[in-house]
């Protein structure tokens, strides 16, 4: 009679730890794919960067359009990667941040966005 409140709350105590786990490892693999496709998407098209770096903030915007275009694809194809397997996931979710918000206002702010309003909205996947 006893013994059943223990198996169940270790169940219960299993459970709870996998969802924690398998919603970390979701949010993830969402986040790494969305950066390895943006990678790939770099690594194998035009450099772009020159036509916009007087948007990037500073000092990004004094580092030389080839360099930050290598950068970029590269931190998103690893960092992506890293992502997946767990490896240094903190230095690239901060190094991916410190990306993405480069591309916020470099690239996305004046083109898909114009006021803060519509950014906090959200973001859409899209493969165009």
């Amino acid at each position: 009679m006893n013994r059943l409140p223990l198996i169940t709350a270790r169940a219960l105590a299993f459970l709870d730890q996998m969802g924690a786990q398998w919603g970390l490892m979701s949010l993830r693999l969402l986040l790494a794919w969305d950066f390895f496709e943006a990678g790939l998407e770099k690594l194998g098209g035009n450099n772009w960067f020159a036509d916009i770096q007087d948007h990037f903030p500073w000092p990004f915007n004094l580092v030389p359009p080839e360099f930050s275009w290598q950068v970029a694809t590269w931190f998103e194809l690893i960092g992506g990667l890293a992502l997946v397997f767990g490896i240094a996931t903190r230095f690239f979710s901060l190094s991916l941040i410190v990306l993405t918000m480069v591309a916020i206002t470099s690239v996305h702010w004046p083109e898909s966005w114009t006021t803060f309003t519509e950014l906090t909205r959200g973001y859409v996947f899209t493969d165009q």
